[in-house]
């Protein structure tokens, strides 16, 4: 069986511009959801599935279509979705190895988009099974609903979990 964490990368916000004027970036607003089979959306093909909300996201958005979960457990699969390196490749795939990682080569995902003038934000997805770093020093903010927190035409990025949504 194919399964993997749902991840429904969009370029919205809850009324928040697509584009961000000032910069010309897209807001990303990355929905989360562990522990599910991608046979439990409509918007994948289930056809008794009542996901309205989801499908107009992921028609609007995108959908990731060849995903697959990288490891077994959340904090090794969490290792992966950080750095974007397979957790067999950097060590991190035993759970609670909290193995030491070069930092000063391996940048977490949102390194990089704080360095493109990102605001970042994050109060659920951590626990990254990575030692040498805290897990959340990578985010500006660790506060529910954060983007509101980034400056006037600052672009943003959060994942939120199912069920965090206001």
């Amino acid at each position: 069986m194919k399964y993997l964490s749902l991840a429904l990368g969009l370029a919205a916000g809850f009324g928040a511009p697509v584009l961000n004027a000032a910069h010309n970036q897209p807001n990303i607003l990355w929905l989360v959801c562990e522990d599910a089979h991608v046979s439990w959306f409509s918007c994948y093909g289930n056809t008794r599935a009542k996901t309205p909300n989801l499908d107009q996201l992921a028609k609007d958005g995108f959908r990731y279509t060849q995903a697959f979960s990288s490891a077994p457990v959340c904090a090794a699969s969490r290792s992966s979705w950080i750095t974007g390196i397979n957790a067999l490749s950097m060590g991190t795939h035993p759970m609670r190895s909290r193995y030491d990682i070069p930092h000063d080569q391996i940048k977490y995902y949102p390194d990089c988009l704080k360095e493109a003038g990102y605001f970042t934000a994050n109060h659920t997805k951590t626990d990254y099974n990575i030692g040498g770093r805290d897990d959340n020093s990578v985010w500006d903010s660790l506060a529910d609903n954060a983007w509101a927190l980034a400056k006037q035409g600052q672009p943003w990025f959060q994942p939120v979990e199912k069920g965090e949504l206001p």
